[in-house]
This record gives structure tokens, C-alpha cells and sequence, in this order.
């Protein structure tokens, strides 16, 4: 059973292109990385660039990353950024969006994964 969390994405371009979804927890992904049939949700957006990513299955697949997009994890600091449509495998026969790393950091999310919960970071690390 994974962590899940409430998002709110609003198109940076058109606020009233928005979607309320819950989304799992994924620290080994990058992006916060939508199903790409929500990708005409948001018909502001230009055409976004291509990206690589590797799938578990030791598959490459290819996404589109667009933005930009207002994003509030519930109970966190919104950000600003982009997020990545790709072809998702669904979880309990469900496309489930995934909260990659760049997001939660972004949006001072840090994963307890003892507790399985996510706090708020009260710092940065500046190496």
C-alpha cells in the first residue's frame, strides 16, 4: 500500500483549467507524472518537449513535459513547474498519478517512510 496525497494543478496559462486528483508517493520518480489522456484537461498549454524515462521493467518510454502549472499538494508550500504525461500502468486497475522527487522538494515534502507520512521541511541542505 503506497502514500498517497491530494493535488491541486492549476495551468499557470488559464486558471480555469484545473484538476483536484490523489496521486502515490514515488521518491524514485522525477516528475510529478500524469496519465497522457489528461493531457486535453489542460488545452492552454503548448506543445511541451520530450523526455526519457525508465520504467521499473527496465523499459524506456518517452513522456511530454509542460508547463507551466501552479501545484499545491494538500497541506504544503504551492509551487511552480512542470509535470510529465506519459502512458501510466494503472495501480488496483486505476491510472494513478505519481509525485516524483522534484515536487515534493519543491514543495517542502519530506517522506517519513517509517511513519508513511509526508512533514513539512523546515530546511534545505546547502552543500
Amino acid at each position: 500500500m503506497g502514500i498517497y496525497c491530494r493535488i491541486e494543478l492549476l495551468s499557470a496559462l488559464d486558471e480555469s483549467e484545473r484538476m483536484e486528483f490523489d496521486a502515490i508517493v514515488d521518491t524514485s520518480a522525477t516528475w510529478l507524472t500524469l496519465p497522457v489522456a489528461w493531457r486535453d484537461k489542460f488545452p492552454s498549454l503548448k506543445p511541451g518537449r520530450e523526455a526519457n524515462f525508465w520504467r521499473p521493467e527496465d523499459k524506456i518510454t518517452v513522456g511530454e513535459v509542460c508547463g507551466p502549472f501552479d501545484i499545491r499538494i494538500e497541506g504544503f508550500r504551492p509551487s511552480f513547474g512542470e509535470v510529465m504525461f506519459a502512458e501510466l500502468e494503472p495501480i488496483n486497475g486505476k491510472l494513478t498519478p505519481l509525485v516524483g522527487s522534484l515536487q515534493l522538494e519543491s514543495s517542502q515534502a519530506l517522506l517519513d517512510r517509517v511513519n508513511r507520512k509526508l512533514y513539512p521541511l523546515e530546511r534545505y541542505i546547502l552543500k
